[in-house]
């Protein structure tokens, strides 16, 4: 090989070294930077507004016998709440005229039978649909049912009650939250 030839060849090798040292460091240094991360962060919330649902069954009273003592029966209120919500639960007087939370009246025709709903197995206090005749609580969650006892009472002495049957058609339960 000639000297010229071979100042060629190392010339060549030398620059192709170079060039190889030169995309290594360009690749070092893109790896770098391709690697390189920012990072931020962010808040999820949600609110869970108060909600309610209500269900009632129907109070069949047994055979009332006008001679003997006050005739009792019971039914069910169930409340679902969101949790922790507060809430009330008022009985209104019903739609048979002259009925009233003190003494709730059935009707058969033109004739009238006296009963009332309490709150207390005892009958003594009387649920009515405002402060202090209300039942209170606070909500378990909407899949949680809590049930309610209704104590009815029919009253003693109504010596003058129609063969047939009484009803009163509507006591609306309100729920308040």
């Amino acid at each position: 090989m000639s000297g010229r030839t071979k100042m060629k060849s190392t010339f060549k090798l030398k620059n192709v070294q170079r060039a190889l040292l030169a995309a290594g460091l360009i690749a070092a240094t893109t790896g770098a930077l391709a690697s390189s991360t920012v990072s931020t962060s962010f808040q999820v919330q949600a609110n869970v507004n108060a909600q309610c649902s209500i269900s009632a069954v129907n109070l069949t009273f047994p055979t009332v016998d006008p001679l003997s003592s006050q005739t009792d029966g019971a039914t069910t209120v169930t409340v679902k709440c969101t949790k922790n919500s507060a809430y009330t639960v008022g009985l209104n007087a019903g739609t048979t005229t002259g009925s009233t939370i003190a003494q709730r009246l059935m009707a058969n025709g033109a004739d009238l039978m006296d009963y009332n709903l309490y709150t207390d197995i005892g009958r003594t206090s009387i649920w009515g649909n405002s402060a202090g005749s209300w039942v209170s609580g606070t909500g378990a969650g909407m899949g949680t049912a809590q049930v309610l006892n209704v104590y009815g009472r029919v009253a003693a002495g109504q010596t003058n009650l129609a063969v047939g049957t009484f009803t009163e058609p509507t006591v609306t339960v309100t729920v308040t939250y």
